[in-house]
C-alpha cells in the first residue's frame, strides 16, 4: 500500500499480509487507525504514522520500527498472543483519561515481546492488563504524566529487562495486583509528581502484590525510591540503589510483611531512608542510612 492519506483511514486485514512503509512513507491525518482484527501472521514496519495501530484478537503479529504519534493511544492491543513490539518510536500521545493516552497498552495479551521502544510525552508509557508471560526489553520511557510501566490487574508472569523511565510523574514501575514477575534492570528516576491516595508516589511501587523478584534496580530523585503497600508480601529486591530521593528510600507499609531485601544501599535519603511498617521483613547485607516508622 503506497501513497498519502490525507483523510481518517482504517485498514483491515486478516492474515499473512506485511505493510512496509519505503522512502519515509507516512500516513497522516487528524486521526489514522491501522486496525487488525482476527489476523495471524501481519506485519507493519517503518511506517509514520498520525494516529494509532490497534492489533485486536491477533496471533503471531509485528510492529517494528515505526513512528507513532498525536493520538489518544499509540499502540493498543487487546487479545493478542505472540505478538511483538520491536524498536518504534512513540510521541506525544494526547489521551489524558482512563483507557487512554497510553504509548503502549497491552490488554489480556500474552507471550509477547515489548523489546527497544522509545516512548515520550504521553500518559502512560507501557501498560500491562491481565497479561501474562510477556517479555519486556531494553525500552526507554520518558516524560508520562502519569506511570511509566504497570502491571496491573494480575499481569503474572511477565519479565521486565533493562528499562529506564524518567519523569513519569507519579511512578517509574508499578505493580496493582500482580505477582511472580521478574525485573532485572530497571532505573527509575524523576517520579515526583503527586498522584491520588489509591497510587504510588515512587520510582517503584507495588500495591497488593505479591512473590515479584527485583534485581539491579536504581531509583533515585523520586518522591519516594521504593514502596511496598497493602498486602504486597514476599518480594525480593536485590542490589538496590536507593538515592536522593525527597522523601523516603523504601516505605514499607502495614501488611506489606515478609518481603526479602538483600544487597542494596539505601542511603541519603530525605525523611529517612528506611521507614518499615510491616513485618517479618528481612534486610541482608543492606547499607541503611537512617530508619524511622
Amino acid at each position: 500500500i503506497e501513497g498519502n492519506y490525507n483523510e481518517s483511514v482504517v485498514i483491515q486485514f486478516k492474515s499473512d499480509l506485511t505493510l512496509v512503509g519505503i522512502n519515509d512513507a507516512s500516513i497522516e491525518s487528524d486521526f489514522v487507525t491501522i486496525e487488525t482484527n482476527q489476523t495471524s501472521g501481519v506485519t507493519i514496519k517503518n511506517l509514520k504514522i498520525r494516529g494509532a495501530i490497534n492489533p485486536w484478537y491477533s496471533i503471531n503479529l509485528s510492529i517494528e520500527n515505526c513512528e507513532i504519534f498525536g493520538g489518544e493511544n499509540g499502540i493498543d492491543a487487546f487479545f493478542c498472543d505472540e505478538c511483538k513490539i520491536i524498536e518504534n518510536t512513540i510521541h506525544d500521545i494526547t489521551g489524558e483519561v482512563n483507557n487512554v493516552g497510553g504509548g503502549i497498552y497491552y490488554r489480556l495479551s500474552n507471550n509477547g515481546l515489548i523489546k527497544g521502544n522509545k516512548i515520550t510525552n504521553a500518559r502512560v508509557g507501557c501498560e500491562l492488563i491481565v497479561s501474562k508471560n510477556n517479555t519486556l526489553i531494553e525500552n526507554k520511557i520518558k516524560n508520562m504524566s502519569q506511570r511509566g510501566v504497570s502491571l496491573l490487574f494480575g499481569s503474572n508472569d511477565n519479565f521486565v529487562l533493562n528499562t529506564k523511565i524518567s519523569n513519569a510523574s507519579w511512578s517509574g514501575l508499578s505493580f496493582f495486583g500482580s505477582s511472580n514477575n521478574s525485573v532485572d534492570g530497571l532505573d527509575a528516576s524523576f517520579a515526583n509528581g503527586t498522584p491520588p491516595p489509591d497510587q504510588v508516589a515512587a520510582g517503584l511501587g507495588l500495591i497488593f502484590s505479591s512473590n515479584n523478584s527485583f534485581i539491579n534496580v536504581s531509583t533515585m530523585q523520586n518522591t519516594n525510591g521504593v514502596v511496598l503497600r497493602a498486602s504486597s508480601t514476599s518480594n525480593l529486591i536485590e542490589d538496590l540503589k536507593a538515592k536522593n530521593n525527597l522523601n523516603y528510600g523504601l516505605l514499607i507499609e502495614p501488611t506489606a510483611d515478609s518481603n526479602t531485601i538483600e544487597d542494596s544501599e539505601i542511603k541519603s535519603n530525605g525523611d529517612c531512608d528506611l521507614n518499615d511498617q510491616g513485618a517479618n521483613n528481612s534486610f541482608t547485607n543492606t547499607n541503611i542510612g537512617t530508619s524511622c516508622n
